[in-house]
C-alpha cells in the first residue's frame, strides 16, 4: 500500500513510529516483500538536517549499511521506514528526534532535539529471519 506519495501514521499510543514521514521518491513492484523485523538488510542512506546540511553519506562513503531490523543498531526511524519499503525503493523520510538522536543529538553534526531527512534505498533484504 505504498503507491501514495506521501504516507504518515497516525499518532497512537501503540504505533512505533508515528509522525515519521515517508515521501516515495521511486517506487517499484518487488516480489520480494517488505522487510520484518529479524531480517538483515543493506541500505544507502543518506543524513541531513531539517534544513538541508548533508551529514552522512553511505553512498558517497561507497559503502552501503547493513543491519537487522529491530535489532536497535540503527535510529528507529530508519528501522520503520525500511519495514514499509520494498527492495529498489527509493524514499525521503522525516524523522522527528524521538525515533532518531532524541534530547541529546549526536554533536556537533545533529543538535538535541533536531528533526533529520534521511534518503534511504533499500538495496538488498540479505537473509529472512524465520
Amino acid at each position: 500500500n505504498c503507491n501514495v506519495g506521501i504516507m504518515q501514521w497516525s499518532i497512537s499510543e501503540n504505533k512505533v513510529g508515528a509522525g515519521v514521514l515517508i515521501r516515495t521518491l521511486r517506487q517499484v513492484e518487488s516480489s520480494k516483500g517488505e522487510p520484518k523485523v529479524g531480517d538483515i538488510v543493506m541500505v544507502h542512506c543518506e543524513t541531513s538536517l531539517e534544513d538541508g546540511p548533508l551529514v552522512d553519506s553511505t553512498r558517497e562513503r561507497k559503502q552501503p549499511l547493513e543491519f537487522q531490523v529491530g535489532g536497535g543498531d540503527v535510529i528507529k526511524g530508519l528501522e520503520v521506514a525500511v519495514q514499509r519499503m520494498q527492495v529498489g525503493q527509493l524514499v525521503e523520510v522525516t524523522v522527528p528526534h524521538i525515533y532518531a538522536y532524541g534530547t541529546r543529538g549526536r554533536m556537533p553534526e545533529i543538535q538535541p532535539e533536531a528533526t533529520i531527512v534521511l534518503k534511504v534505498e533499500l538495496l538488498e533484504i540479505i537473509s529472512h529471519h524465520s
